[in-house]
């Protein structure tokens, strides 16, 4: 009969495969001492790692000189250590969670992690603390698994298994819970160059590489000239931290609108709902930009220029979905009324690609760049494109009366009618007409977002203050971003619409209950 292990017994097996498996410290050392810069002498090193006095007298031998921080989360650990090293005076002992390294900020030349960090959820944070702590130049040498987790364990297990065949009956049980206990902390290697970059490391490199084991190395890049801390003295400057929570945040939403997104495009949009698919997707691709500019604020106040012209862009689209959305005709299969409005929304672009093609002409007689360019012809093929929008006998665009000749006369009769362009004020009391509550709050941020759109003396000084103006207004337009998502999600009927709601949701109210500094 074959003894069934326990549970502590499964455990320990697979922490010998784990530990077998580990990088080898006074290894790993020899390599990468040459990836470090000539004459690099830390005055003051952070070492995290578990019980390993292999890995701590590495580091004494390589650095005799340097103060040595040591941390971990076990005081029994940290005692074992203490009396090994006791007659080292330069050992420094402290009793601290790993992932919440409360040191002072540019206070370490070199930070060390081995082991520890599979234990770690939150590893984008971590990166984030030891940059903090990093002096300019300051290298981070972590060790973590790093390759997929299922071949990891079908690997690991065969060779257990091998090792020791009387549990193979309970393989499966072994594979379960190797999963349900490590697959937590697990990342793939690209995903640690991409969230190191996050964090704003450079130089990132892997100096050793084994079957589960990764031993990565990076540095806190040089910053000759911080905009906001050497040239806006005495501002007060809102936190990194809360620059990385908006970047999290957006991430987050951007990461469900990637996964929606698709499940719209394949759906039959023959009733002209198609506008709000393609208006939710310019807003994803927004954020996309966003993410790309936003951890560029912690360095320099200015980049807010743009950032905030991507986000009233943002806001102009959400006011396109709620103006066009009142104008939806529930008895109606075709959503004649909305086409309608859509195409005097068009009109205004077709206007201004006329007005491009004549003074292109113009610019061609004037310079004799281009004789083959036919006005008439271009005018032609404009129309012939956008047939609806114009009429036919005199060749002229429709004005508005004519392009809402077959709209609901109820939806529309309110409207002015008028053949200008419609402004976002319009089509704010547009949105309040048709009972939208948010009308005020788009009025309100798209009014601060315009101010960015030009220079004057008042946005020169808006620009130079400090971030903490901005975050209400990121807020609440992230508010009315989920709000939005709701909306359409509903109106396209998408499958699983209550998943992606319920965890918008959930994350919107994280961020918001998650004040600013």
């Amino acid at each position: 009969m074959i003894n069934e292990p326990s549970s502590d017994e499964l455990e320990l097996m697979f922490h010998d495969v784990i530990n077998d498996s580990l990088p080898n410290g006074s290894e790993i050392f020899k390599q990468l001492i040459t990836y470090l810069p000539d004459n690099f002498t830390p005055n003051r090193i952070l070492l995290v790692v578990s019980n390993d006095e292999n890995i701590v007298n590495d580091v004494l031998n390589n650095f005799p000189k340097s103060q040595i921080h040591i941390v971990d989360f076990d005081q029994n650990i940290l005692n074992i250590l203490q009396q090994i090293f006791k007659a080292k005076t330069n050992i420094y002992y402290h009793l601290k969670e790993i992932d919440n390294l409360d040191f002072d900020e540019n206070s370490f030349e070199m930070v060390i992690a081995f082991d520890l960090l599979r234990y770690v959820h939150e590893k984008l944070s971590l990166y984030r603390q030891v940059y903090d702590l990093l002096k300019s130049n300051g290298v981070f040498l972590f060790s973590d698994i790093t390759i997929d987790i299922f071949r990891i364990y079908d690997k690991e297990i065969q060779n257990l298994i091998q090792k020791s065949p009387n549990i193979i009956p309970f393989e499966i049980e072994l594979k379960s819970w190797a999963f349900n206990n490590y697959i937590d902390c697990h990342k793939p290697l690209d995903w640690h160059f991409k969230h190191l970059r996050l964090a704003r490391f450079k130089m990132i490199d892997v100096v050793h590489k084994n079957l589960l084991w990764s031993v990565l190395i990076s540095t806190k890049p040089e910053v000759l000239f911080n905009y906001n801390s050497d040239a806006l003295l005495g501002k007060k400057m809102i936190s990194h931290n809360n620059i990385f929570r908006l970047y999290d945040f957006q991430a987050k939403t951007l990461n469900i609108l990637k996964d929606f997104l698709p499940k719209i495009h394949h759906r039959d949009q023959g009733n002209n709902y198609w506008v709000f698919a393609q208006l939710l997707i310019k807003i994803r691709l927004n954020l996309e930009s966003l993410n790309d500019l936003i951890l560029k604020l912690i360095e320099d106040v200015r980049y807010k220029v743009t950032i905030n012209v991507i986000y009233r862009s943002i806001i102009d689209d959400i006011i396109n979905i709620l103006y066009l959305h009142s104008f939806i005709d529930i008895n109606d299969i075709e959503q004649k009324t909305l086409k309608n409005e859509i195409d005097i929304l068009e009109r205004d672009f077709i206007d201004a690609i006329i007005t491009i093609v004549k003074s292109e002409c113009a610019e061609n007689e004037e310079h004799n760049l281009d004789n083959s360019f036919n006005l008439e012809e271009q005018l032609e093929q404009i129309q012939k494109d956008y047939s609806s929008l114009f009429d036919i006998p005199s060749g002229k665009i429709k004005n508005n009366r004519l392009l809402r000749s077959t709209s609901n006369p109820i939806l529309i009769s309110n409207l002015k009618q008028t053949n200008k362009l419609i402004g976002e004020s319009a089509k704010i009391e547009r949105i309040k007409m048709a009972g939208f509550a948010t009308h005020e709050m788009l009025l309100q941020i798209f009014k601060y977002f315009s101010q960015f759109q030009h220079f004057s003396g008042q946005t020169h000084r808006i620009t130079l203050s400090e971030l903490s103006i901005d975050f209400p207004y990121y807020e609440k337009t992230f508010i009315l971003i989920v709000n939005t998502a709701h909306l359409i999600v509903q109106l396209l009927d998408i499958e699983y619409k209550e998943s992606y709601l319920n965890e918008l949701d959930n994350e919107l109210r994280a961020f918001l209950e998650t004040e600013p500094n």
